[in-house]
C-alpha cells in the first residue's frame, strides 16, 4: 500500500489514509445533517427520539407514555404516521424488532455491548502503540486465567519481536503469518500468507476455545492497496466472523487505516495519533520499543 514512509514496527505496513466512522447519528436538535421532514412528537418523561437512514422519516411519528424510544432508519426510512404508546417500547426502522436483527442490508445490526457477549475493540490511527496496547491486554487477560491468542497478520516468522518473546513466556499463543512489507516479496507470496492468515484466524474463533484473540494488524492487510486481496482477505467475511464469534469471546483488531465497516461493528475504537516521534529525528526502531 503507497503512502507515507512511516511505520509503527519493523514490519508495519505503510498508509495515509483515514478510517471514518460510517454510523452518524443525526439527534433531534434541528442542526444535524440529513434533515427530517414531518413533525416528530414526545410526551412524557423519558422520552428519547432518533431518526436516521438514508432517506430519513417523512410524515408523522407520536410517542406518548414512559420509557419509550422511537428510532427509525434503514435504506427508505419511514414514511406516513405510527403510534405507540406504553412503557418500554422498542420501534427500530418500521418493523418491531430485538436488537441485533437484520436491516435493510440483510446483515445483523450492531449488538448493542456487553460483557457476557464479549467486546470487539479497535486500536487504529497513525500514531505509536497500537500493537503495544492489544499486547497489554493480551497481558491483563492473562492475568485472569483466560485463554488468548494473538495473530500477527504482517510481521514475518523469520523474525523475532520483544511482544512474542514475552507473552510466549506467559504461555500466550502468538503466531505471525506475515512476510513483511508489502514493497518485499511477490504479491502471490503476499497473497499467500494472508489467504492462510485470514484462514487460521476464521477457524480458531469459530471454533471458540479462547476468550480473546488479537488480529494484530489486520487493519493494514485490509487496507493494502498495491494488489488485491479481496479475494483472500475479504472485508465482508471478517465482518461477517466478528458477527458469529462465539458468545463471551473478545476480538481485537489492530493496524492504522481502519475501514469504516470495521470501526461500526467495533463496541471501542481508539485512535492512535502520532503528535511526536522520533523518528522524524533520525532515530530508527529501538530493541524493546518498536521489536
Amino acid at each position: 500500500m503507497s503512502g507515507t514512509k512511516r511505520t509503527d514496527g519493523p514490519d508495519a505496513i505503510e498508509g495515509t489514509s483515514e478510517a471514518v466512522g460510517s454510523d452518524v447519528s443525526d439527534r433531534m436538535d434541528g442542526t444535524g445533517a440529513g434533515a427530517i421532514a414531518g413533525k416528530i412528537e414526545a410526551e412524557g418523561p423519558d422520552v428519547l427520539n432518533r431518526a436516521g437512514g438514508t432517506s430519513g422519516i417523512t410524515g408523522k411519528s407520536e410517542t406518548e407514555g414512559s420509557d419509550v424510544l422511537n428510532r427509525a432508519g434503514g435504506t427508505s426510512g419511514i414514511t406516513g404516521k405510527r403510534e405507540i404508546e406504553g412503557t418500554a417500547g422498542l420501534v427500530v426502522g418500521n418493523e418491531e424488532e430485538a436488537p441485533g436483527m437484520a436491516g435493510s442490508d440483510g446483515l445483523s445490526a450492531k449488538e448493542k455491548p456487553s460483557k457476557e457477549r464479549g467486546l470487539v475493540l479497535v486500536y487504529t490511527g497513525d500514531g505509536k502503540g497500537k500493537t503495544t496496547a492489544a499486547m497489554g491486554l493480551a497481558a491483563r487477560a492473562t492475568g485472569r486465567g483466560h485463554r488468548v491468542l494473538a495473530i500477527q497478520f504482517i510481521k514475518s516468522p523469520q523474525r523475532s519481536y520483544g511482544e512474542q518473546l514475552a507473552l510466549q513466556k506467559l504461555g500466550v499463543e502468538i503466531v505471525q503469518t506475515g512476510i513483511g512489507f508489502t514493497w518485499t516479496k511477490t504479491p502471490e507470496e503476499h497473497r499467500e500468507a494472508l489467504r492462510s492468515g485470514w484462514e487460521l484466524a476464521k477457524r480458531r474463533i469459530l471454533h471458540g476455545e479462547e476468550r480473546l484473540i488479537i488480529l494484530d494488524e489486520i487493519n493494514n492487510a485490509l487496507a493494502i492497496d498495491r494488489f488485491p486481496v479481496d479475494d483472500v482477505l475479504s472485508l465482508q467475511e471478517v465482518l461477517d466472523v466478528i458477527r458469529r464469534r462465539p458468545q463471551g469471546m473478545h476480538l481485537v483488531l489492530t493496524g492504522r487505516d481502519a475501514h469504516p465497516d470495521i470501526i461500526a461493528a467495533a463496541d471501542l475504537v481508539t485512535e492512535m495519533k502520532a503528535i511526536k516521534h522520533y523518528y522524524d529525528e533520525g532515530v530508527p526502531a529501538v530493541l524493546g520499543i518498536e521489536m
